[in-house]
Parts: structure tokens; C-alpha cells; sequence
């Protein structure tokens, strides 16, 4: 079976894509049918080699009031990013030009057509492919806010080979958007006793969560941030995340 390769963007070429968006330039480009790049601006990179083709799940049309629906799709298309980059490890996948190439091609379809980039203004632009085809590798938020980069932390971090359905955690965790601005981007996103206890607490309490569920989630997340202030949240088990849930059932029940 022929080597499958892997590239990256050199990080010349992506400093100069990542300036001229911030100084308004260069927008139209994400319109275009592909994203042209010369030889000298992509590397091989052998480190960061796919296992298989990586071959996307591509949406319809995104408008805002389907992007629930689309929780599915996401789901799908973490699990076949995860499961080709199965062996990354959590350095190689915190490479912004790494992301990019993904972004700018493998996914370009997917991604023009998930960030909707047509319904933002011309002063924002710029702003908007920044926050959504690249990515700070120092900060958990902008990882959380790439809309690939973001696929494959969420299935790596809720992957369980314990579990009898090893995604388990990790459809859940795409059942609601919520989960990805309270968890992903938060620090205890990258806990895995936080994230597989709060997971594991909801799947295992569905009348608990049946109604304002998000709102119920946010409300556990305040908690578990309150054990951060008194506690390396590094130290807490799965076992003490749920048991710590587990008292707090009357006070979940009440979230309005």
C-alpha cells in the first residue's frame, strides 16, 4: 500500500496569510473553489502521517437555525479525523500549521460551507477566517474555536477503549454546543477526569437532564470550576467528579 503523506503550511507562508487577514487582505480568497499554495509553502511532515485517507462528511447549506442539526456531522467527522490521526500526539496536534493545511484544503469544502462566511460583514472578515481556520497553539480557546482542529481534540480527549461503545462520551459531548464553550475551551477541558465525569454524570442521569439542559450543564460547570479555586482540578478522579455531582442533584434539579 503506497505511504499516504501529510503536509503542513511552512510557517513563512502562514505568518503572511495570518497578517494580511489582519490587516483586511486577502478575504476573497476563501470564496474561491481552492486555496492555491506554491511549493516552496508547504512542508512534508512525517510525524503527523494519517493511518488512512481522511475523507470529510460534507454539510449542506449552514444556515444558524440548522446548526443543531448538524451535531451529527460533526460527530461523524471527528471520529474519521481521530481515527486517521489516531497516533498525534497532543504536541504534533497543537501545530497551528498543521491545522491550517487541514483547513485549507482536506476540509476547505466543509469549511466554507460550516463557517458561512457569506453572512459576515467585509470589517469583520478577516477576524472571523482567523478565529475559525487558524488557531494560537497556546491558548485551549483557540483550538476549541477551529473548526477542525476542534473535531479531533473533542474526540481525543472523550475517546474511552473502556467503555463497550469507546465514542460514547464523545456523542454526547456533540449533542450540544453548549459543551464546547464549557468544557473544550475551558481549562478543565483538557482534564480528562472533568470531561469523561461530567459526560459519564449526564449520560448516566437522563431524567435529571431531560429538560434546560443547557442551562443545567452550565450550572455544573460553575461547580466543577468552584473545586478549581481550592484544587489542582489535575487531582480530581472521574470518580470524585461524579460523586461531587451526585450531591448536587437537588440544586440541578431547581436550574431554571
Amino acid at each position: 500500500m503506497e505511504q499516504i503523506k501529510q503536509y503542513i503550511i511552512s510557517s513563512t507562508r502562514l505568518r503572511k496569510m495570518k497578517d494580511e487577514l489582519r490587516n483586511k487582505k486577502g478575504s476573497d480568497l476563501y470564496f474561491k473553489k481552492t486555496y492555491i499554495f506554491g511549493d516552496a509553502d508547504l512542508l512534508s511532515s512525517e510525524t503527523k502521517t494519517p493511518n488512512k485517507p481522511v475523507a470529510p462528511a460534507l454539510p449542506g447549506t449552514l444556515t444558524k437555525l440548522k446548526l443543531r442539526g448538524y451535531a451529527d456531522l460533526e460527530y461523524k467527522n471527528a471520529k474519521i479525523l481521530f481515527e486517521a490521526y489516531q497516533n498525534l500526539t497532543p504536541e504534533d496536534a497543537s501545530d497551528e500549521r498543521f491545522w491550517a493545511y487541514l483547513t485549507h484544503t482536506t476540509f476547505w469544502d466543509y469549511m466554507k460551507k460550516r463557517t458561512n462566511l457569506g453572512s459576515v460583514s467585509e470589517e469583520k472578515k478577516g477576524d472571523y477566517i482567523l478565529t475559525h481556520w487558524f488557531l494560537d497553539p497556546l491558548s485551549p480557546k483557540t483550538i476549541a474555536r477551529n473548526d477542525i482542529a476542534r473535531l479531533w481534540w473533542s474526540a481525543y480527549l472523550t475517546h474511552d477503549e473502556k467503555l463497550k461503545d469507546p465514542y460514547m462520551l464523545t456523542r454526547q459531548l456533540f449533542s450540544m454546543q453548549d459543551y464546547s464553550r464549557t468544557l473544550i475551551e475551558g481549562v478543565q477541558g483538557r482534564n480528562r477526569n472533568v470531561l469523561h465525569g461530567v459526560l459519564s454524570f449526564v449520560i448516566d442521569n437522563p431524567e435529571l437532564f431531560k429538560q434546560r439542559k443547557e442551562a443545567k450543564v452550565r450550572f455544573v460547570m460553575r461547580k466543577i470550576n468552584q473545586i478549581g479555586g481550592y484544587r489542582l482540578l489535575s487531582s480530581v478522579s472521574k470518580k470524585e467528579v461524579k460523586n461531587t455531582l451526585k450531591k448536587l442533584e437537588k440544586e440541578i434539579t431547581s436550574v431554571k
